[in-house]
C-alpha cells in the first residue's frame, strides 16, 4: 500500500480523535460547571434541610430528640419556598407537578385535597433530577449518591402514602424501618428486592396518581411489619382501602 495513503490515513483519524477527545473533555468541562452552578445556587441551599426534615419524619423518637420550639413543617416549607423561586432549574417533569400543586390555590376539591402529596412529589422530582445530572460529573462520591437515592426512595414513599393515608399514618409508614429494626431491612436480599420493586414503580405511580398501585406498593414497603401489633390496624386498612380518605 501507498505509504502516503497510509499517512494521509493516519493523519485524517488521529485528527478525528484528537477532536472527540478534546468535545468530550468540553462537555465534561461544561457539564461540571452547570453542576457547581446549580449547587451553589439551589442545591446547596436546600439538600441538607430536605435531609434533616425527612430524618425528623422517620424518627420514632422525634418527640423526645428534638428541642420543643422545633417545627418540622417550618423546616420543609422554607426549602420547598427556596425551591419554587428558582424554577428556572426544573426539568419537565418538575413542572408538570409544580402546575398541580398551584392548582391547590385555586380549586376546592381535585387538586386542592393533594396539596401535601404535590409537595413531596416536587421534592422527589428535584432530587431524581439532581441524581441524574450528578452522574455528569466526577464531583459526587458514591457515598454521596447513595445517600442521595436513599432521600429521594422516602421523598418518592412518602408521596404514594399521601396518596391513600392519613399524615399520622404516613409518618407510621416512614417510621416502620426504625421502630422494628436494623435485622428487618439492612443487609437483607428480600429487604433490597422489596425496595427497588417499590422504587421501579414510584415514578409512575406519582406521575399517575394510580391510588390503586400507590396501596400495593405501601403493603409491599410494610411487609416486615405484618406480625407487629402497632401495625395491624394500618395494614387492615390497605386491603380494606377503597378511596381516597379525603374526600
Amino acid at each position: 500500500m501507498n505509504p502516503l495513503f497510509l499517512t494521509l490515513i493516519s493523519a485524517f483519524f488521529g485528527a478525528v480523535t484528537a477532536q472527540l477527545l478534546s468535545h468530550f473533555l468540553t462537555v465534561k468541562r461544561d457539564n461540571k460547571k452547570t453542576f457547581l452552578e446549580k449547587y451553589q445556587t439551589l442545591y446547596s441551599k436546600v439538600l441538607p434541610s430536605l435531609s434533616v426534615y425527612m430524618n425528623i419524619q422517620r424518627n420514632p423518637r422525634a418527640l423526645h430528640d428534638l428541642y420543643h420550639d422545633v417545627s418540622p413543617e417550618k423546616l420543609f416549607n422554607e426549602s420547598l419556598n427556596f425551591f419554587q423561586e428558582n424554577l428556572k432549574y426544573s426539568n419537565s417533569k418538575i413542572l408538570h407537578v409544580y402546575e398541580k400543586l398551584i392548582g391547590n390555590e385555586y380549586y376546592e376539591d381535585g387538586w386542592g385535597s393533594k396539596k401535601e402529596f404535590y409537595q413531596s412529589a416536587l421534592i422527589y422530582f428535584f432530587l431524581l433530577n439532581w441524581l441524574k445530572e450528578s452522574k455528569k460529573t466526577s464531583i459526587y462520591k458514591k457515598g454521596d449518591r447513595v445517600r442521595l437515592k436513599n432521600l429521594s426512595f422516602y421523598y418518592g414513599l412518602n408521596s404514594i402514602c399521601m396518596l391513600i393515608l392519613d399524615p399520622e399514618e404516613v409518618t407510621s409508614v416512614l417510621r416502620m424501618e426504625e421502630w422494628l429494626g436494623p435485622k428487618y431491612y439492612r443487609n437483607n436480599i428480600a429487604s433490597r428486592i422489596r425496595r427497588y420493586k417499590i422504587n421501579r414503580r414510584i415514578t409512575k405511580v406519582i406521575l399517575s396518581e394510580r391510588i390503586d398501585i400507590a396501596r400495593k406498593l405501601v403493603k409491599l414497603y410494610l411487609k416486615p411489619a405484618v406480625e407487629d401489633p402497632g401495625y395491624f390496624d394500618l395494614l387492615e386498612k390497605l386491603n380494606g382501602y377503597k378511596q381516597h380518605p379525603h374526600p
